[in-house]
């Protein structure tokens, strides 16, 4: 029975939180593209330059603060692009290193006792993000989705309760948005799933759903 318990704690201490959008939707050379974010997974700032044609390159910074999730991670990443019209394609490969702790407890009452159990996640963090962007852009408006799949790795720490020395998780991560506004600068909303597909060593199972709100600055786009 004491193992139900520890099973629920684990999934609710992650150490592994989704990223955001991350779709700068790149037109032409000289592209830049930023990006502000705030939703369930926290804050996440990201930059994006178009170097050349068909080259893209970006970097990110994404965070969570909280008693349960403090989640910390910077990426940088690089893709080809291609924009004909108001279509927009990208396949990005993006690695990430960073820290995460999460931390959970329960309660369990008695006719004789009360215990409440601590159950803590902590460590080095190394990720490897694999994605497809597909959209459509014009002046006013903007919409699209991300496909993409994540190698998420957690180094434990020692202060982290883990049967394993190193945990990972793989997933696959759909997402949708939409921007309105000017052709600078657009309001974002987005949504998606976050969906494991493989779960070894302990990472906990982070919140499935995914959604937030953000500005997205657009420079040098013919619009």
């Amino acid at each position: 029975m004491r193992l139900v318990p520890l099973v629920l704690i684990a999934g609710c201490a992650p150490v592994y939180v989704p990223n955001m959008v991350r779709a700068p939707q790149l037109q032409a050379p000289g592209d830049v593209s930023l990006s502000a974010q705030g939703g369930m997974q926290g804050f996440q700032l990201d930059a994006a330059f178009a170097p050349a044609r068909v080259l893209g390159i970006r970097a990110g910074v994404h965070g969570q603060y909280g008693e349960v999730v403090r989640y910390g991670l910077v990426t940088t990443g690089v893709g080809a692009y291609y924009a004909r019209g108001g279509l927009r394609l990208a396949g990005w490969v993006d690695v990430g290193a960073g820290y995460g702790r999460g931390r959970s407890e329960i309660t369990v009452t008695s006719s004789n006792s009360t215990t409440t159990a601590v159950y803590q996640l902590e460590g080095a963090l190394l990720q490897v993000n694999e994605t497809f962007e597909i959209g459509w852009e014009d002046e006013y408006f903007a919409a699209g989705g991300e496909l993409r799949f994540v190698e998420h790795a957690v180094f434990h720490g020692p202060d982290s309760e883990a049967d394993e020395p190193i945990g990972d998780i793989t997933t696959f991560e759909p997402v949708g948005f939409v921007r309105i506004g000017g052709p600078s600068v657009k309001a974002q909303f987005f949504t998606g799933v976050m969906i494991p597909l493989r779960n070894s060593g302990s990472v906990g199972v982070p919140w499935p759903l995914l959604g937030g709100v953000g500005i997205v600055w657009d420079f040098g786009k013919d619009g």
